[in-house]
């Protein structure tokens, strides 16, 4: 599980990649997000890395310059921590991991608030080492307090919760209210739909209109496939280099994987008449909002046919 830090460094760098989307798209096509994913995790591992090596040099660095400013009541931990196996673990020794001995160190220094908290922290790495063995990451969640691992753990519901939102759900949602637009701004998909659905460059090449093809009989969610799954391979239906047959056998295809509320909005996308199923959701607020970044061709005005003018008599 990645710590604290390495999530924050992850949704910098991953900020900063979003900043660039249109690159990436234009470099990578559908797989866009997997790569700033993927560069986005490396570089913040490489960072932490490079990071809890400093601080060990400091830490090592401030131990051979002199006592540490703030006592611990260390005869209050001996004399208040629960009693261990004398069999298994006589003398309280403790082993680990070098990763584990950087993150605890980590928290010593950074997380813990008060001595209780290290006290807390040294009963449990006692605790553990009953069964004499080394202690590595696995044990983190066991030594500290409960309360950050919670925190994580919300944070990791809240970001799977919106990955599971369907997009005729999160369409839905924006419609109805769309200041809540901006809560799906880190959503590839709704930037891949708007793209397709908004600009000239980005239609499908295909026919207008609804092909034949075999409706999924499944519910939403069960189906197999969902558009967060086939985002990927939206980019083949503008590909002009492909024959017409079997660039609409994959568009059928396609169709018959997801659901049918899916399909309709597919449909709309691929007509560029999104709007017409979501009256609120347009060029203008998806331009807006940074979901694409080409603004809409303002329409221009037809002119009023001049009255005809009076005879005088």
């Amino acid at each position: 599980m990645a710590s604290p830090r390495q999530l924050e460094l992850f949704n910098k760098f991953y900020s900063q990649y979003k900043s660039e989307a249109d690159t990436f798209i234009d470099k990578y096509g559908a797989s866009a997000p997997k790569v700033m994913y993927g560069r986005a995790m490396k570089l913040a591992k490489n960072t932490l890395d490079k990071e809890n090596k400093q601080k060990i040099k400091e830490m090592v660095k401030k131990s051979l310059m002199g006592p540490v400013e703030e006592e611990i009541n260390s005869a209050e931990f001996v004399q208040t921590r629960k009693p261990v196996d004398d069999e298994k673990n006589p003398i309280d020794i403790v082993k680990m991991d070098i990763p584990l001995l950087i993150r605890v160190m980590e928290f010593a220094r950074e997380d813990a608030k008060t001595d209780m908290d290290l006290h807390t922290a040294a009963e449990n790495m006692i605790e553990l080492s009953k069964e004499d063995r080394v202690l590595n990451m696995d044990d983190y969640s066991n030594i500290v307090s409960s309360d950050e691992e919670k925190q994580l753990d919300e944070l990791v519901k809240t970001v799977m919760s919106k990955l599971k939102q369907y997009l005729p759900e999160l369409l839905k949602t924006i419609n109805d209210d769309p200041k809540t637009i901006k809560d799906f701004a880190d959503d590839f998909l709704l930037k891949v739909i708007f793209a397709h659905a908004f600009l000239p460059n980005y239609k499908f090449v295909l026919p207008e209109g609804e092909p034949p093809f075999k409706p999924a009989a499944e519910p939403l969610g069960m189906t197999p496939a969902n558009l967060y799954q086939e985002l990927r391979r939206m980019y083949v239906f503008c590909r002009s280099d492909l024959s017409a047959v079997k660039r609409e056998g994959l568009f059928i295809g396609f169709l018959e994987g997801i659901h049918p509320l899916e399909v309709k909005i597919i449909l709309a996308v691929k007509d560029q008449e999104l709007t017409k199923l979501y009256p609120k959701v347009t060029h203008k607020l998806a331009y807006e909002n940074g979901f694409i970044d080409v603004a809409p061709v303002a329409k221009a005005k037809p002119a009023k046919k001049a009255s005809p003018k009076k005879k005088t008599g």
